[in-house]
C-alpha cells in the first residue's frame, strides 16, 4: 500500500515533488507499485490539492530505499533497508 510522506513533499508556485512511500520491504512488489499509473495519478491529485494549478508530471519516478526512521539509505550504507520510496517531480501546467 502507498501513502504521501506529507512532511517530506516541496512546492512552490510552479513545481514540486511529492514524495510516496511504499510499505514493502521486497523491490520486485515495491518498485511496480511505485512506478504504476495509480500512484502517478494520486501524486498528481496531491499536488492539485496542495495549490499547484493544473499539476504534470516532470520527468520520471525517482525510486530510493528508506530504513525504519523513514531517512533516504544511501548505496554503500550499511543500514538495514526497511521499505521503499518514490519522488514524483511534479509541475504547473506552462500554458
Amino acid at each position: 500500500m502507498l501513502k504521501i510522506v506529507e512532511d517530506q513533499c516541496e512546492f512552490t508556485a510552479d513545481n514540486g515533488v511529492v514524495i510516496m512511500a511504499s510499505d514493502e520491504s521486497d523491490s520486485n512488489k515495491s518498485f511496480p507499485e511505485l512506478d504504476g499509473i495509480a500512484a502517478r495519478n494520486e501524486a498528481l491529485r496531491y499536488a492539485a490539492q496542495q495549490g499547484l494549478a493544473d499539476p504534470r508530471m516532470n520527468g520520471g519516478v525517482d525510486k530510493f530505499p528508506v530504513d525504519a526512521e523513514g531517512n533516504e539509505v544511501g548505496p554503500m550504507s550499511t543500514t538495514p533497508v526497511d521499505h521503499y520510496a518514490a519522488r514524483y517531480p511534479v509541475v504547473r501546467k506552462l500554458v
